[in-house]
């Protein structure tokens, strides 16, 4: 047994003796417990001498470098640090070895780094101790591996930075939401002109051609408003029949934009536009993630990206490889020439956080959100594609069923009769083109500039209008808090509510007494037709 013992006493400190605490053997029973000490000490401890040749170390600094018993003692300890390192530490050992006195090296600014035997690098926090003996100073190094705390620093920054990321897109939510307000009045003020100019009988044909071009261009500007709304504040999913041409022709304005030289986007569509029953915010996410992805898989080389619309009927009894039910389909295909995938490739690219993009260039969530959207819808997503030879995504929703268009047709046209319109809003050049139009569809209308005018009026004569149109936000009463008081005054009185964003629920607005809600900016039809279902409910 006592064979086997260390001894502290044999590790010569001296020229040409160099051994690990473990191997030095001798009789004392002190030296033998302080080198079972030195050993036990949980971080990495070497020492090294004035000429930084490793003398000593303990087990954990083997097991925290990689290296073997025995095989430390005897290099040098710029072994131990990155190549790039090595120069510059060699005059500062020099330094620290002739006057230094203990300190902790390593901080949060500037790291410090180990190399293992096996080439890979950790972090860690060294302190430095001189130590003097017969042989002449040492220097003792205690080595702390920070692997496990760095990793719990970058998640925490990971998670702050997600933070503040939440916080800036509240921000813009909230500035969306006032931007969008002002705007959204603006634009509607603009269309409401345009109707009221193109409706003017003998107009010039480039005048009538210059007003249309406006009124494709307010259009336009008022679906960019309504997306930022709705991915800035998270806008309630809301179904209506959409014509899925316009969605794919802006989608690809927005593609082109973007794309390289010689990537070009062309379309295709039925002759009759086919419409499908969505939520057009979310079926334009999942159109321009396909485009993007079919522009990402040509490499930036000359190509071409197809948009196809038409639609497919699934009959009844017949088992679909899609997992659709029988009916009809709205079908839009993305199409590209670029690199394709093969089976394994296809096989996985919906689920959660795959991705074929290079590291930081894509999160693996876009294709799998797109598959959720799509069928939530009752539709889904077919994939075709060829290693070398490009791919194919098809995109089925359900056709709609235009049962408000022929309710539309059925009802009489805007203008008959007198029925009587308070109209409740803020901004002047906005009230001033409603006012025309409604007087030109045969409506009586009185304006009222905010809500504290418009209820001291109806409180005066509380039976005086059969109808009221309301902006949502106004500086002094809501919209909505104004259609509730209008309820505890005259009930049944039908609440028409203007607003750029649909945030409230169908409970609330039932709750509150409106009737229909009417999104700015709006055309003179919308604005006839959101009217005549409001008086219909009387």
């Amino acid at each position: 047994m006592d064979s086997e013992r260390t001894s502290l006493k044999s590790v010569s400190v001296g020229e040409g003796d160099v051994a690990t605490a473990s191997e030095s053997r001798g009789d004392d029973a002190y030296a033998w417990r302080a080198a079972r000490a030195f050993d036990a000490i949980p971080d990495a401890v070497v020492v090294a001498d004035g000429s930084g040749r490793i003398v000593l170390v303990n087990r954990a600094a083997e097991e925290t470098l990689g290296y073997g018993r025995g095989e430390l003692p005897g290099l040098c300890v710029e072994a131990l640090l990155p190549a790039p390192l090595r120069a510059g530490h060699v005059a500062q050992r020099e330094r620290f070895t002739d006057r230094g006195a203990p300190h902790t090296l390593a901080s949060n600014r500037s790291r410090l780094w180990a190399l293992r035997k096996d080439g890979t690098t950790i972090p860690v926090e060294i302190s430095l101790n001189p130590l003097e003996s017969d042989g002449g100073r040492l220097v003792v190094a205690s080595i702390r591996d920070v692997t496990q705390r760095v990793r719990v620093e970058e998640e925490r920054a990971r998670l702050e930075d997600q933070l503040r990321q939440a916080h800036r897109l509240e921000s813009l939510g909230t500035l969306a939401g006032g931007v969008a307000h002002d705007f959204n009045n603006i634009l509607n003020a603009i269309v409401s002109n345009v109707d009221l100019a193109r409706s003017e009988p003998g107009l010039a044909p480039p005048v009538a051609e210059s007003l249309a071009e406006i009124a494709g261009a307010s259009a336009r500007a008022a679906g960019l408003v309504k997306r930022l709304l709705a991915f800035s504040r998270g806008q309630p999913s809301s179904r209506v029949a959409t014509v899925v041409r316009v969605l794919v022709e802006e989608v690809c304005r927005l593609l082109r934009a973007n794309l390289p030289v010689g990537v070009h986007v062309v379309t295709e569509f039925e002759a009759e536009t086919p419409r499908a029953l969505v939520d057009a915010t979310q079926i334009h996410q999942v159109l321009l993630e396909l485009g993007s992805n079919a522009s990402h898989a040509v490499h930036g080389r000359p190509a071409r990206l197809g948009f196809h619309v038409d639609t497919t009927e699934v009959p009844a009894g017949r088992p679909n490889a899609d997992g659709l039910a029988p009916g009809r389909y709205v079908r839009v295909r993305v199409a590209d020439d670029g690199v394709g995938m093969d089976a394994a490739t296809r096989a996985r690219i919906f689920e959660p956080f795959f991705t074929t993009k290079g590291a930081g260039k894509g999160t693996g969530l876009g294709l799998s959100v797109a598959h959720g959207i799509v069928a939530d819808h009752g539709g889904a997503i077919a994939v075709e594609s060829v290693l070398g030879r490009g791919t194919t995504v098809s995109v089925f929703l359900p056709e709609a069923v235009d049962e408000e268009a022929a309710a539309k047709a059925a009802r009489p046209a805007p203008g008959i009769g007198s029925s009587r319109v308070l109209l409740v809003d803020d901004e002047p050049a906005l009230v001033r083109a409603v006012t025309r139009l409604l007087e030109r569809f045969g409506y009586q209308v009185t304006f009222c500039n905010g809500g504290a005018r418009a209820l001291s009026v109806l409180r005066a004569d509380p039976y005086r209008f059969d109808v009221v149109l309301t902006d949502l936000h106004m500086p002094d009463i809501s919209g909505l808090d104004l259609a509730r008081a209008i309820g505890t005054i005259r009930p049944g009185l039908p609440v028409v509510l203007a607003t750029a964003n649909r945030t409230h629920s169908d409970a609330e607005l039932d709750e509150a007494n409106i009737r229909v809600t009417l999104l700015k900016p709006y055309s003179g039809d919308a604005l006839a037709d959101a009217l005549e279902r409001a008086l219909a409910w009387r």
